[in-house]
């Protein structure tokens, strides 16, 4: 029989218990709120020198990385157990296992996205099975948050705020899966985003099937803030106003950026039509079209009607992972640039032939 310590918040500590009988192991549950310091529980809890294996929830703990560091580093001077991390799919979790598989070679490395199986990967660890892939996307993973933060393509002033409304020409067209793709793109370009479920059915609908978090300033799932209105921790706002309608479109129109979602069918084209009339007396430059279920023909074949500044909704089958950001970057930066006070890049001119 094998022993393991498992510390995690009080409300998640018989989480594994079928796992750990099933595996025959002897657990013992510690609610990781009373342990302040993991340093120094690592250094004075006297029979951790009798574990197998040490499991760690991270998730909604303020240690920083450093002090998780030196609690491994302290440990491994002593006992022989294999340390487990659990975390949410968060910046500082990236961090943190990026910097543990690299700097102490560990593996053991469990991030908690939506749709992951963590009782089969907890199994996988606590049978020793081999963990390379995981500890490479790790280190991966890091590599490429360090990269984002570090060649950022925007500058943001300080005390910057924004608002992009997104609003479709008809139901079920993909306006709340943008909403969620302009969130992810808007968080890698380094802004505090937000999205404000204006037309009031998106947030009820997750929160049926979804377990979230609520604060002062947003209900959390996965992560992901939907706020109740303006509040110092955000800068950007992603407004999901649903169908356009003569009600909303004066507001949808108002923000710094509109967002019109359509679709391209024989069929759908009036609706999109219809939306276009409404958006007209309110807003005094061109809109960014969105066309979703379509393909780049029907977007050259009606261009005209879908303007200058359109372009193909990408593939977005997951609403808690950033979709593929070329459409964004393409139409949404240069407006970010400009909203920023930075020049719009000019083509480079033509080189004289002589």
């Amino acid at each position: 029989m094998k022993a393991i310590y498992y510390l995690a918040r009080a409300d998640d500590l018989r989480r594994f218990d079928a796992l750990f009988n099933e595996l025959d192991m002897l657990a013992t549950a510690i609610p990781i709120e009373k342990v302040p310091s993991l340093t120094a529980f690592v250094m004075k809890e006297k029979p951790i020198v009798q574990q197998d294996y040490i499991l760690v929830d991270v998730s909604g703990m303020d240690w920083s990385p450093a002090h998780i560091l030196s609690a491994v580093q302290q440990l491994r001077r002593f006992s022989s157990a294999q340390i487990i991390f659990l975390g949410k799919p968060e910046e500082e979790t990236v961090d943190l296992f990026g910097t543990l598989a690299g700097v102490h070679h560990m593996s053991h490395l469990i991030m908690q996205r939506p749709g992951t199986d963590v009782d089969a990967e907890l199994r996988s660890c606590l049978q020793d099975r081999p963990q390379l892939p995981r500890k490479l996307q790790a280190m991966q993973e890091q590599m490429v948050q360090t990269a984002a933060r570090t060649v950022s393509p925007l500058h943001i002033p300080e005390g910057l705020v924004f608002h992009a409304a997104v609003a479709g020409a008809m139901p079920r067209c993909g306006v709340t899966v943008q909403s969620f793709a302009l969130y992810h793109y808007f968080k890698s370009l380094g802004l505090r985003p937000a999205i404000w479920d204006k037309c009031g059915r998106t947030l009820p609908l997750m929160k049926t099937i979804e377990e979230g978090t609520e604060t002062e300033s947003a209900v959390e799932i996965h992560g992901v803030p939907f706020c109740k209105g303006e509040s110092t921790q955000y800068n950007a706002y992603v407004l999901d106003y649903g169908l356009l309608t003569p009600e909303n479109a004066a507001h949808f129109c108002m923000a710094d950026l509109s967002v019109l979602v359509g679709c391209t069918k024989p069929w759908e084209l009036p609706a999109f039509a219809k939306a276009l009339n409404l958006a007209q007396p309110y807003h005094g430059r061109s809109l960014i079209t969105l066309a979703s279920f379509s393909t780049q023909r029907d977007l050259d074949r009606l261009s005209k009607y879908f303007g200058d500044k359109s372009g193909l909704a990408p593939y977005h089958p997951d609403l808690w992972e950033p979709p593929a950001p070329q459409t964004y970057t393409k139409l949404i930066l240069p407006e970010l640039r400009e909203i920023c006070g930075e020049p719009r890049a000019d083509p480079e001119p033509e080189q004289e032939v002589g």
